[in-house]
């Protein structure tokens, strides 16, 4: 669910409701909270209580599930560290049934007060079966959608057919239910029919659900002998169908719209031909994809795109491409690599492939699409990673932990992510933290990394850390939240966190083998639900003074055994013998995915009265927990117990875990009993090496007089791995800075690693460099694997200078250097040191860069002016040199060129680049610069909906261009007008008006390439908008208001030429010439033209009337009266009305076109002035005179829907493109505010 919990207490607020982690929000609510999908029911359900105001200790947390008086899951606050932070509980699986789960609250019971319930008491939708049911057939799709075609395709589909459209009728399948989706595949294209209603349900004979393919999908699926047509489909809480089967049965139809395309591309496995991949067979290979290139129908020259369109199981499509190849030889072939990660991507899906062939000068030609079914496992999304946690355990005075999210196949900018970190302390109780991520068009296929910061971290130490993330996007085909598989992490070194065992027989601590004649019963007492699960398995540990351990003894649950307590039986060959000893007995877990954990040791003496002989100490380790740091040098056991004496003897056992090397363990000699005082009893410091990382079993044993050694309890021990800054970092040639030379080192430089903590003779070590060739390809350099490394103080060999020197400049290595400090290789438990990451400078003789990318562009969009810099390596300006600039496909020049062109330097080393369009596809781009050998690249997006916020610029009128990608504002105090970007909200550029005194009105052409300025002072000015720069004056002196005819031919500007006459000029504007004028009886302020250039109305000055003005004629025609003055009026898009600002009368005057009469006076607050109407002519803004209020009037109902306030007075208001975001000038503040559109 995207709703999540409050991570702190906050004493103002109500109790919050609960939330269900694994839970869905609906598309359509109605009177639910959320959605109980399958997959939230594969354990116990998890929920999470938000911290509650006043939260102490003593408080009790009651979750009620489907009752109002039995609570399912209730806990008590025991401890400081649960004080203010969330309640994690579990409903038992059982409680959660399918249906309606009414009502779901909580409820707080605080020592201080009364019980308090949190509000609103809540209902979820809880689904347990799959859309289509149990698919039980083996033949290929899903048995239980069908579907038949109500248009016969048995001949294929021709043009005709496709105009008529090709239908499609689902049949009733199981488990069908009210606002399912349903998502239907044409190849590559989609149709999802939502939601399925309740008639479709109850009465589907008289309600069918009916699909149709329109031309439109039909033609962009493409041509083909085998399109694949299919559907799913996802029920309203998020369940798929079932995973072995996710589609209903392939229908492949032969489309042959055009009959002109070129082959299909042919799909290739192992070289051959194929229609279904099968995962299995496919193992780690990529997929290639074949196109021949014939003589008939390709010419050197040419270029083959290729696209793969995969449709997964789950989830939206993984598409990869477009690839581009160039043809080099005719007859031939081009071969494309699909990444094996975007064909597994897809298990149990389909992909689509199809190609166009590009060939300057002619239209591309598209070819006819290919379709291949794709069998094996639907694999879960990668799990994360955390940087500070290499070998799976995670320091716990970690500052933070670095929670890296991989990239998958299929993520887009807008996912939502939710990262879900659960914890669980020692002994019990449990922490979660939720991190939210969008991504972000900027983290384009990189991991993305977010921080848990280190407070939720110490109160896990010796617990565990399981980390996941969940996908969700507003895809209404595909909506959906996607698992990634889960992290587990150790926190420290694990510590038990089980209860003790319990022997039945046993007194106390004393397990008398009279009581035990036949054996002994062994219960682990689990006793919290979600502890064992069917499919654990759950082991003992027994180990007697004399009898040693005992043989492997697990148990795997079931169902049945699950939830309960475990019983073991030990036969008495295992107790008897250690009569006058002991037996140490503890039980562990093991479950899938996840870390084992243990429970807490327990000794009990057999036979008579043992000495009561207490755990030893570390010296070096407060408490239970050793800092390898602490133990560099020595290492020493503390003995001491009641009733020494002297005389006494004693030995210490260090005792390394299950699979640690011999010299991992060590047991002193015996040592006598002098003075009765704790004994010191050096070890030696080397074990700790030998133990990083694991829990070690410290004992001593007694021998008073004749009688058996008698051991005392253990003490666990957890020695922790090397914290990372205390180990060196590997360097060349000594250089720790961040940049390397490769071209300055010499032959014999050295790598070099400073001597380590607990660096031992014969430990093995792994070395590896990771770079970036000329050619841009990654490479990896292995040194060593594993070999044992003999020296004793540090590491020195010869750096690999060669092949350093074939890095790429400005390219990044890293050498990672490991060591088995345990002297066993393997790769899995080496410890990390600190990387060295170096920048490559290889020396280059010039440098070309991008001054100001990257650049973010509108679709058709015109991009920032494009700047290149070309300097020498002492950073001179190369004057006059050649850069070639070569755009993305489909992007066009200001003069309408395309692909690679050539530029020559300014005496600055600069070249510019103006008005370049961007093609109309959202989407990544590369801009690629080259001069002589040197080639750089600047990122280019295209994103359809411009950001808000803010752009600092003081200005009263305010425009867009056409095509929404500048913002004109005008005019400053200087007399500027500064030219915004629509996508980035930054200033690109500023032009000085030569006359600016009383300027009155911005105005653009149609075409959006020229645009002018009126003012009461002098004439209109006319600006170039490619290079913005004033290129001339219009003949209309003392002007103010001024209309662009739609073919951008004609002005329209009302002036006052000789200060008597006044006039309505009509000027050419390509010559910007004065062809005629329209008299009129005032000064003309404002004008507003119809969409087919045959209509002005005016507005003059100080007078109440709307004056329509014939173009063809040049005569006025008629007046129409308002109810007030007018400030400013506004032509709607379709031209159907004319909204008058009528600020005396507090009214906006709708005027109908087609009856020339006012129709409508529509009240609004306080003396409206400025007037815009979006580009879809669905809603009309208005500001109102020094108020900070923006009116906004829905046009159909012709009614105000809201009003927006601001912080300080409005004037200007522009509408982007798309009608999605409104820009209104705030000049008191120098601000112009982008909004929200309605």
């Amino acid at each position: 669910m995207t709703r999540l919990p409050a991570l702190e207490s906050d004493s103002t607020l109500a109790l919050r409701p609960p939330y269900f982690p694994s839970g869905t929000d609906l598309i359509d609510p109605r009177h639910y909270a959320g959605g109980i999908p399958i997959r939230a029911l594969e354990g116990n359900l998890q929920c999470i209580i938000s911290p509650w105001g006043v939260m102490g200790i003593g408080d009790e947390v009651e979750l009620f599930w489907h009752s109002l008086t039995s609570p399912a899951v209730s806990k008590t606050i025991q401890f400081d560290h649960e004080v203010n932070q969330q309640v994690v509980l579990w409903v038992p699986r059982s409680q959660v049934l399918k249906g309606d789960a009414m009502p779901v609250f909580y409820r707080v019971r605080r020592r201080s007060q009364g019980p308090e319930d949190s509000e609103p008491k809540e209902t979820y939708l809880v689904k347990t079966t799959r859309p289509g049911g149990y698919d039980d057939s083996p033949e290929p799709g899903h048995s239980g959608f069908r579907y038949t075609f109500l248009t016969d395709i048995s001949g294929g589909v021709d043009a005709d057919m496709a105009d008529r459209g090709v239908q499609l009728r689902i049949e009733p399948y199981e488990n069908m239910t009210a606002f399912d989706r349903i998502v239907c595949r044409w190849g590559s294209q989609e149709v999802m029919h939502y939601p399925v209603t309740q008639e479709q349900v109850d009465d589907p004979v008289n309600n069918p659900i009916v699909i149709t393919f329109t031309r439109e999908v039909i033609e962009k699926a493409g041509d083909g002998s085998r399109v694949v047509v299919t559907y799913q489909v996802i029920d309203c809480v998020g369940n798929y169908p079932d995973e072995r089967d996710p589609w209903a049965p392939f229908r492949y139809v032969l489309v042959d719209l055009g009959g002109n395309r070129l082959d299909a591309p042919l799909v290739l496995i192992n070289n051959r031909p194929t229609n279904s991949i099968d995962l299995d067979q496919l193992g780690d290979d990529d997929v290639e994809v074949r196109v021949y290139t014939t003589t008939a129908d390709f010419a050197v020259g040419d270029s083959v795109r290729l696209t793969w369109t995969g449709t997964p199981a789950q989830g939206s499509p993984i598409i990869v491409g477009p690839l581009q190849e160039l043809v080099d030889f005719v007859p031939f072939q081009l071969d494309f690599t699909i990444p094996n990660a975007a064909v597994r991507a897809i298990a149990q899906g389909f992909a689509t492939v199809s190609y166009v062939r590009v060939r300057s000068g002619e239209a591309d030609r598209p070819s006819k699409t290919a379709s291949v079914n794709v069998q094996g496992d639907i694999s879960r999304l990668p799990a994360p990673s955390v940087a500070q946690a290499p070998g799976g355990t995670l320091p716990p005075d970690s500052p933070y932990a670095t929670i890296s999210v991989p990239y998958f196949e299929g993520r887009k900018t807008g996912d939502l992510i939710t990262v879900h970190c659960q914890g669980r302390r020692p002994g019990g109780g449990e922490t979660y933290y939720p991190i939210t991520i969008i991504v972000a068009d900027s983290d384009g296929k990189a991991a993305i990394t977010r921080d848990l910061p280190g407070s939720q971290i110490a109160p896990l130490q010796g617990g565990t850390l399981k980390i996941y993330y969940v996908v969700a996007n507003d895809d209404l085909a595909v909506r959906s939240e996607r698992d990634s598989l889960p992290l587990e992490l150790n926190v420290g070194v694990a510590l038990p966190d089980f209860k003790q065992p319990e022997i039945t027989e046993a007194d106390g601590d004393v397990l008398l083998p009279e009581n035990t004649p036949n054996g002994a019963n062994v219960i682990a007492p689990f006793n919290v639900p979600d502890d064992t699960r069917a499919g654990d398995t759950v082991g003992l540990r027994w180990t007697g003074s004399v009898t040693g351990a005992h043989p492997l003894y697990e148990i795997p649950l079931t169902n049945q055994t699950a939830g309960k307590p475990v019983p073991f039986f030990i036969r008495p060959e295992h107790i008897h013998p250690n009569l006058n000893g002991t037996v140490t007995v503890d039980y562990y877990r093991k479950r899938t995915g996840e870390v084992t954990r243990f429970s807490m040791a327990r000794v009990w003496s057999v036979g008579g009265v043992q000495l009561e002989l207490k755990a030893p100490g570390i010296k070096e380790a407060p408490g239970t927990t050793l800092n390898p740091v602490a133990a560099k040098d020595v290492l020493t056991a503390v003995v001491d117990y009641d009733d020494m004496q002297v005389g006494d003897k004693i030995t210490v056992t260090w005792a390394a875990a299950a699979g640690r090397p011999a010299e991992g363990s060590h047991t002193t000699t015996s040592i006598d009993i002098v003075t009765v005082s704790p004994k010191d009893v050096p070890l030696p410091n080397s074990l700790v090496a030998f133990c990083l990382g694991t829990t070690v079993t410290v004992t001593y044993s007694v021998t008073r007089g004749s009688d058996p050694a008698q051991p005392s309890l253990p003490l666990l021990l957890n020695v922790l791995n090397i914290p990372s800054g205390d180990l060196p970092t590997p360097t060349i040639a000594g250089v720790t800075a961040r940049d390397l030379n490769v071209a300055g080192l010499k032959d014999d430089d050295k790598l070099a690693v400073n001597k380590w903590l607990l660096q031992l003779s014969g430990q093995r070590v792994w070395l590896s460099f990771k770079g970036i060739k000329e050619n841009g390809a990654e490479d990896e350099l292995i040194i060593w694997e594993g070999p044992p490394h003999n020296p004793s103080a540090g590491l020195e060999t010869p750096a690999p200078i060669d092949w350093l020197r074939t890095l790429k400049d400005g390219s990044e290595l890293t050498i990672t250097f490991m060591v088995n400090f345990d002297k066993v290789a393997n790769r899995a438990s080496a410890v990390r040191f600190p990387v060295r990451i170096y920048t490559v400078k290889a020396v280059a003789a010039i440098k070309l860069e991008f001054i100001n990318g990257p650049y973010v562009v509108a679709p058709m969009g015109r991009v920032n002016n494009i700047q290149l810099s070309l300097h020498d390596l002492n950073n001179t300006p190369v004057a006059n040199g050649e850069v070639t600039l070569t755009l993305p496909a489909q992007f066009k020049y200001a003069d309408g060129g395309n692909g690679a062109r050539g530029f020559k330097t300014d005496s600055d080393g600069t070249v510019v680049i103006s008005g370049v369009k961007a093609n109309m596809d959202t989407g990544g781009y590369k801009l690629i610069a080259s001069s002589s050998s040197v080639i750089t690249e600047s990122n280019l997006i295209i994103t359809a909906q411009p950001p808000l916020g803010t752009i600092a610029v003081r200005a009263v009128d305010i425009l867009i261009s056409p095509d929404g990608t500048r913002l004109y504002c005008g005019v400053t105090s200087d007399g500027d007008v500064v030219v915004a970007d629509t996508m980035t909200l930054l200033e690109v550029a500023r032009f000085r008006m030569p006359i600016y005194a009383n300027s009155r009105v911005l105005a653009i052409s149609p075409d959006g390439e020229r645009l002018y300025l009126t003012t009461t002072q002098g004439c209109p000015v006319v600006a170039d908008t490619i290079s913005n720069t004033v290129i001339g004056l219009l003949p209309a002196p003392y002007s103010a208001g001024i209309a662009i005819s739609p073919d951008s031919r004609r002005i329209y500007v009302g002036c006052r030429p000789d200060l008597r006459d006044y006039q309505i000029a009509v000027i050419d504007a390509v010559t910007l010439q004065k062809l005629s004028f329209i008299s009129v009886a005032d000064f003309t302020t404002d004008i507003v033209i119809s969409p087919d250039g045959n209509w002005l109305y005016a507005k003059f000055f100080d007078d109440y009337d709307i004056h329509v003005i014939d173009t063809r004629t040049n005569t006025v025609l008629k007046s129409i009266p308002t109810p007030g003055s007018i400030s400013r009026l506004a032509m709607s898009p379709n031209g159907a009305f004319v909204y008058v600002c009528n600020p005396s009368a507090n009214l906006v005057t709708v005027i109908s076109t087609a009856s020339n009469q006012a129709v409508k006076n529509i009240p609004v607050s306080y003396r409206p002035s400025y007037i815009a109407f979006g580009p879809d002519g669905a809603c009309v803004y208005i500001s109102h005179q020094s108020y900070s209020l923006i009116t906004v009037i829905d046009v159909m109902t012709q009614r105000v829907i809201h009003q927006i306030d601001g912080s300080s007075a409005a004037y200007g208001i522009a509408v982007s493109a798309d009608s999605s975001r409104v820009y209104i000038a705030r000049p008191l503040i120098d601000t112009i505010e982008v909004i929200q559109g309605f």
